[in-house]
């Protein structure tokens, strides 16, 4: 028989069941507080303070070397310099990966606990004061706010804040140049070969011209 004062069962499972869930963790968005570009981890802290098993909030200590979930695949890679103060999404794992972050292969959870604090920092996001400045509703930019940008659309592709002249193409040039020297190495004046030589000839004024195309950029 329940006494007066003492809570009954099911209030005793609302408060096993709150305390469980407090003890969980998933995603929430993240402050950056450090971050080191040469082990790709950061410390951060949550930018939330969660509410324990009495609804009280709680501010967690920061978390550090986190590893930081840049985009990859196949050998490629972006990458950001991340700042103090950038916002994300700190994604926690269900087991301990911590072994297999060391050697890559399949390996054991090193500890039991599930829905601990094992944290990976997925850059990105941000509240409503930090919105990304230059974002286009019609085609990708990448690049800094205030700086420069690489826009590409559906009829071309703009290198630069300002971009508004076309880029020369090393074909073209090379190609006009070529026109250009032919041109000037065959032009005579009348009874005279330009640029001198034996009599009946005609010199080479210009010569062979240099490339003209960079070596490591491409345009169509």
């Amino acid at each position: 028989m329940k006494k007066i004062g003492q809570p009954g069962l099911a209030q005793i499972l609302r408060t096993a069941i709150r305390a469980r869930q407090a003890d969980i963790r998933t995603a929430c968005p993240g402050i950056v507080i450090s971050y080191d570009a040469t082990t790709q981890t950061c410390s951060c802290k949550l930018a939330v303070r969660i509410p324990d098993v009495n609804g009280i909030p709680q501010e967690l200590p920061p978390l550090t070397d986190v590893p930081v979930k840049w985009q990859r695949g196949g050998g490629f890679f972006c990458s950001m310099p991340l700042a103090s103060g950038d916002a994300g999404l700190i994604v926690f794992s269900e087991v301990d990966f911590s072994a297999w972050r060391v050697s890559g292969e399949v390996s054991d959870a090193t500890q039991e606990r599930r829905h601990g604090l094992y944290a990976y920092f997925l850059p990105g996001g941000g509240d409503d004061a930090h919105h990304i400045a230059n974002a286009s509703a019609d085609h990708m930019v990448c690049g800094k706010d205030g700086g420069q940008l690489i826009r590409i659309k559906s009829d071309g592709v703009e290198l630069g804040a300002a971009a508004s002249d076309f880029v020369a193409l090393a074909g073209l040039v090379k190609a006009r140049l070529d026109a250009i020297q032919t041109k000037f190495d065959a032009h005579v004046h009348t009874g005279v070969t330009t640029g001198g030589g034996s009599s009946g000839t005609t010199a080479t004024l210009i010569g062979a011209l240099p490339p003209v195309a960079a070596t490591k950029v491409k345009a169509q």
